[in-house]
């Protein structure tokens, strides 16, 4: 999957040469074999966050989709950054971020004007590339998987 993090899972495309939309099939596919009912996602660079996949959409057989993951990833990147996050930076790091969001929300200037809050995705930087998903292991409570970022992950120009 190619996906900048930044954007809606509906952007995202197939890694093939031209680059097409994933057919509705495969998101609704089930993420894991075995199927599981409960999954934390942490992400590489950022282990403190966890993210559990919502459940109030979930396939037929009571599985989560590839849709589900994304959509989890999504609404949990589009939250605001903490109190504590934010005033825990140096302030070159938080003009940093400033940069970041206004990049983010350049495209959009009913959101931009709207939006005046920092997002964890921000946080990310540059990094915000889907490179996967690792699993972790099943464990009493649930699938654990680890969101990967690729280690250099170039200035991302748009959705895919």
């Amino acid at each position: 999957i190619l996906w900048d993090m930044r954007f809606a899972p509906s952007t995202s495309r197939s890694p093939g040469e031209h680059r097409h939309k994933i057919p509705r099939g495969h998101v609704q596919k089930v993420t894991t074999e075995p199927g599981t009912r409960k999954m934390r996602i942490t992400i590489s660079s950022r282990p403190e966050w966890e993210i559990e996949v919502a459940q109030d959409s979930q396939n037929e057989r009571g599985f989560f989709s590839v849709e589900d993951v994304l959509c989890s990833i999504t609404d949990y990147l589009r939250r605001p950054i903490t109190t504590d996050e934010w005033e825990g930076m140096p302030s070159d790091r938080q003009k940093q971020l400033h940069l970041l969001r206004h990049d983010r929300l350049a495209d959009d200037v009913v959101e931009f004007n709207a939006d005046i809050s920092v997002r964890c995705v921000d946080l990310l930087g540059w990094k915000t590339v889907f490179g996967g998903l690792t699993p972790l292991g099943p464990t009493e409570w649930g699938m654990e998987v680890m969101l990967k970022l690729p280690p250099l992950s170039p200035k991302p120009s748009g959705t895919f």
